[in-house]
């Protein structure tokens, strides 16, 4: 290998660390942070109360992207083209966003007719608000990421867990307002997240310059509108269980399986921070020689770091439900080992996920989520009414690891990553003997997994000692140039 091809794959590992450094900064403080105030909600909140405020945010995590036709995802995308205008991107997006908005306003007669959307109708004008300020602080969220602006975006992480967190306190401690505090809470934190978004970043010309190009547009909804698809598929594969749940066992037992979530989060956490920086140095390296072997040593050791965690906090997953779960909602701690192995290859399926986006073939997206997410919906059927809530948990593994094989597979046509698939099956094995064995309560299960973590180490010991040494020279070089 030349001096320069070292020094080229030097700059890439750097470069991807520091994206990774300000994307953990971004989301420790967004969501880490954050879920230390999961046992106030579970005081203050009932399990009814919790899952209406569950259901808003995560129906409208379904209805953004197919209502703005997932432009967020162009936007990221097309933000790194240097031959278009970047305030023409974001005109396209606030424009599918205001469209979008009216859409949704119109259709409030059409839900009034429902009964089973009886919760939308008494909290319709709540879920319009929190629609429009998650949307756009989604779309400036990507808007400053594909700007190059990730000290923005890492900052605004902080942002909106000092707000969330002081707003909460306020309104569910001090005035005691239940659910409408916690939702106004989430507003003026999204609203304030975005303000600063667009101020530090210096959005507000290419906000107010507002101008749509038509051929700008179609390119953009090229790449998106294919995608829609897969995103509905995703949500269905994380979130259709708990809708299930709803209607087989009710808003108790489904506020209780959703507080079941937020132990697996943390693992969402690590998985997120980096497959948001990853997603830069995939579309940013897609096409070089030597981008196989650094799609392939980046896979390795994510995957490490995403076994490790998922071992530890299934050893800990009932000490830390002690602590977090309140009341009634403790016995969610029972679907939390099987959830983060979900989780895993949930993260897994994500980082491929980039090999598609990169080489804009994001069909292959569609067919393995669709199979993922339609096998995920079967099994509710009968795994809810044969488990409870512990059968959507199993359900949502299952789900998961089938996208999670199919793109592996399809990904080897577009790019040759070498993975040791014998090693990596028997961690599988190993981390879900520890998940049964620790959710059943099993004789001497603390031993049983202290043991199967230290297995895992084991089998992991040469990529963590070459992290570590990446670790340490990206720390030099940080200091040389410092």
């Amino acid at each position: 290998m030349s001096k320069d091809t070292k020094g080229d794959q030097m700059n890439k590992y750097r470069k991807l660390m520091t994206d990774t450094a300000l994307f953990t900064i971004s989301n420790f403080a967004s969501k880490a942070l954050v879920f230390v105030m999961l046992p106030l909600y579970t005081n203050i909140l009932t399990t009814e109360e919790y899952a209406i405020a569950d259901l808003i945010t995560t129906t409208i995590n379904l209805i953004f992207p197919i209502l703005t036709l997932s432009i967020t995802e162009a936007v990221l995308r097309f933000a790194f083209d240097k031959g278009i205008k970047r305030n023409e991107i974001l005109s396209t997006a606030t424009l599918l966003l205001m469209s979008s908005t009216v859409l949704l306003i119109l259709f409030k007669p059409i839900v009034e007719k429902i009964p089973a959307a009886s919760t939308f109708n008494e909290y319709w004008w709540y879920f319009v608000v929190c629609y429009v300020v998650i949307a756009l602080q989604h779309i400036f969220s990507y808007y400053s990421r594909g700007c190059d602006k990730t000290k923005v975006f890492a900052i605004s992480g902080i942002v909106h867990t000092v707000v969330i967190v002081a707003s909460n306190i306020v309104c569910l401690v001090v005035l005691k307002w239940g659910l409408f505090g916690y939702l106004f809470s989430m507003i003026l934190s999204y609203i304030l997240t975005t303000l600063y978004i667009i101020i530090r970043g210096s959005f507000l010309k290419d906000l107010l310059h507002f101008h749509i190009n038509t051929d700008v547009m179609k390119q953009m909804l090229q790449y998106s509108i294919p995608m829609i698809p897969t995103i509905i598929a995703w949500w269905f594969m994380q979130t259709s269980d708990k809708y299930m749940v709803i209607w087989k066992l009710g808003l108790s037992q489904s506020g209780i399986y959703s507080v079941s979530y937020k132990i697996p989060s943390i693992l969402t956490i690590v998985s997120t921070l980096f497959t948001q920086a990853w997603q830069i140095s995939a579309i940013s390296n897609y096409g070089e020689k030597d981008n196989a072997n650094f799609v392939a040593t980046v896979y390795k050791y994510f995957h490490m770091v995403c076994i490790l965690a998922c071992a530890v906090l299934i050893l800990f997953s009932k000490f830390i439900g002690s602590i977090l779960y309140a009341k009634d909602y403790f016995v969610a701690w029972k679907c939390v080992p099987i959830l983060l192995i979900a989780y895993v290859f949930s993260g897994l399926s994500g980082f491929l996920a980039s090999i598609f986006t990169a080489s804009k073939k994001t069909n292959y997206l569609f067919v393995s989520t669709s199979v993922g997410a339609i096998t995920n919906v079967l099994l509710n059927l009968t795994f809810i009414d044969w488990l409870g809530i512990q059968g959507a948990a199993y359900t949502t593994l299952i789900g998961f690891f089938i996208t999670w094989v199919i793109r592996l597979k399809v990904s080897g046509t577009i790019l040759k990553i070498d993975i040791p698939m014998i090693k990596h099956l028997i961690i599988y094995v190993i981390l879900i003997f520890d998940a049964v064995y620790v959710y059943k309560e099993l004789p001497f299960n603390y031993i049983v997994s202290t043991l199967s973590l230290i297995a895992l180490f084991a089998l992991n010991f040469e990529e963590i000692r070459f992290l570590f040494e990446r670790g340490r020279t990206f720390i030099r070089s940080k200091k040389n140039h410092g």
